[in-house]
């Protein structure tokens, strides 16, 4: 039971860690915003649970 806990709340602290790192990416000078958003929702789509298209917009824009 201990290591379910465990299991899980590691689980929580890598989603948050993960969507923190979301909110840090940064368009490079070099690439086109078409380019940085496809780069964008490739990264969202490894976030578990989903984020909701309000989320995106707060960690995006």
């Amino acid at each position: 039971m201990a290591q379910d806990f465990v299991q899980q709340f590691q689980r929580n602290i890598d989603i948050v860690s993960y969507r923190n790192s979301l909110a840090t990416m940064k368009k490079k000078p070099t690439e086109s915003f078409r380019e940085y958003s496809i780069k964008g929702r490739e990264q969202v789509t490894r976030v578990k649970p989903p984020m909701y298209d309000h989320e995106l917009i707060d960690v995006f824009f």
